[in-house]
């Protein structure tokens, strides 16, 4: 405020009306009396108004802190949706009905009444900045999560959050650059998970997540297992009823452990995960050849130009698929490659004539697995061919004689062993016979009939063994089958 300015005012009011009684009586009336009660009653009423103006601020901040607190609602910009989490799972809202809530809420309030739109467009505001890829989970909502995925899908803890790592970083767009492979089994469950994750987030689940090892390379292969029995055992609506909450808790895991890899590494504390994961990253295709060959393939010593052993090339081809089933490997070389490999670093024993390796023979004795139940009978076949008393022998009692006996064996579930091998009972060659009789009596000759296929092989065991304990089990057969081809 100019002082000079407000005398020259007054000053020009007086000049006008110096010569006027009435109105000079009038204006130092008006300027001693009312002026300054005026002014006074204008100053209250500011007063009055900055106060109320406070302690709505006070009150608005107030609202809205508590409003969000008790409302933690979030949004996803990428596709204009708005979600709620009461602390155990994730809903989808539309906007029509958080803003119902807000205005019902202030309206039952009451102190916002005068600022009821301005209070509702503050908080859509800060809701629109509350994403929900950076939410955090309560721990009731993780533990939920998890109890889905384990024992169901994954063997340990550690797997399923490895899992669900990886799918934060697809969501986050992290390490785009890695191919995680997993397997078959699980992809039905994947694809819901994209869908679902695509309508939240507008983003692909799978951008990293392969299921097929096509020159990939090693140095950024990242390997997951799965249980084999998902397929069989699993009610995928249990899972789409909680993806909201599996791809949320996702998202945080990525956050909280940086990326997959940095938690199998860093915090994991799992050597056995860390192995398999990592398992060829520092690998390459000759490395992997050369460890198949050491460890499967013996060569006989002698030097005559007879050979007592050879490897055709559709056993080596068997041995080799093997060893990818033992490590819990893809294809990771293709079929060509494969046999270029093997040729070449076995040149001096392979006989392109006969496609097979001479002087060569199985270092795994046509190893398989085998369950409790069947080596029991084939214990008690043996007792019967050598005339041993065998009346005591029951499953349990054969699981503590393996384990006392041979403490390194491990035996899964307390049900299967594997890479073992029994003269008496060859699985892998009953199939094999079965199958070129099945192939000569029947039109399928690819075998791709396999339920068709299981049930020719069972009459036919039973034809030869005139038992059915050396039957193989379905799944077994299958998978022998798959292996083959």
């Amino acid at each position: 405020m100019n002082k000079q300015v407000l005398y020259d005012s007054v000053d020009a009011i007086y000049e006008k009306y110096k010569d006027d009684p009435y109105m000079s009586e009038r204006i130092e009336t008006y300027i001693k009396n009312q002026l300054p009660c005026i002014i006074e009653g204008f100053h209250q009423d500011y007063e009055t108004r900055q106060s109320r103006m406070k302690d709505l601020l006070v009150e608005k901040d107030k609202f809205i802190n508590d409003f969000l607190l008790f409302h933690p609602y979030y949004y996803v910009s990428a596709t204009n949706k708005y979600f709620y989490y009461d602390g155990i799972h994730y809903y989808e809202y539309t906007e029509d009905n958080i803003l119902i809530k807000i205005l019902t809420t202030i309206t039952k309030e009451k102190t916002l009444l005068c600022w009821k739109q301005k209070t509702k467009l503050t908080i859509m505001k800060m809701i629109k900045e509350n994403l929900l890829l950076k939410s955090i989970p309560e721990t009731t909502t993780i533990q939920n999560v998890l109890s889905i995925l384990y024992p169901t899908f994954f063997t340990s803890k550690t797997e399923a959050k490895y899992f669900l790592c990886i799918l934060g970083d697809n969501i986050n767009k992290k390490n785009t650059h890695l191919n995680h492979f997993l397997p078959n089994s699980c992809k039905l469950c994947i694809q819901e998970l994209n869908y679902i994750c695509l309508t939240v987030f507008g983003t692909q689940l799978t951008n990293t997540i392969k299921h097929k090892f096509s020159g990939h390379a090693y140095e950024t292969s990242r390997f997951l297992k799965v249980n084999e029995t998902i397929q069989n055992d699993f009610n995928i609506d249990i899972l789409l009823q909680s993806a909201m909450d599996i791809l949320c808790v996702a998202c945080h895991y990525s956050i909280r452990y940086g990326d997959s890899d940095t938690y199998v590494s860093t915090y994991s504390h799992d050597k056995e995960l860390n192995d398999y994961v990592f398992s060829l990253q520092h690998q390459t295709q000759d490395t992997v050849m050369d460890d198949f060959i050491n460890s499967y393939i013996v060569f006989e010593k002698n030097t005559s130009q007879t050979h007592q052993y050879e490897i055709s090339w559709k056993n080596m081809l068997y041995l080799w698929k093997h060893y990818l089933s033992l490590n819990n490997w893809p294809f990771i070389v293709s079929m060509a490659v494969c046999k270029q490999l093997i040729t070449s670093k076995l040149q001096d024993n392979y006989n392109a004539t006969t496609d097979s390796f001479y002087g060569t023979t199985n270092n795994e004795n046509d190893t398989s697995e085998y369950e409790i139940n069947e080596i029991t009978f084939m214990f008690q076949k043996w007792c019967s061919m050598n005339h041993v008393n065998h009346q005591m022998m029951t499953d349990d009692k054969m699981i503590d004689l393996i384990q006392f006996y041979f403490p390194t064996i491990d035996i899964i579930q307390n049900k299967y062993i594997y890479n073992i091998s029994c003269s008496i009972w060859n699985k892998h060659h009953d199939i094999d016979l079965a199958i070129e009789h099945y192939k000569l009596e029947t039109d399928d000759k690819t075998v791709k009939y396999k339920e068709n296929a299981y049930l020719f092989y069972c009459k036919f065991i039973v034809g030869i063994h005139k038992n059915r304990e050396q039957i193989v089990s379905k799944l077994f057969f299958m998978r022998y089958i798959d292996e083959l081809q």
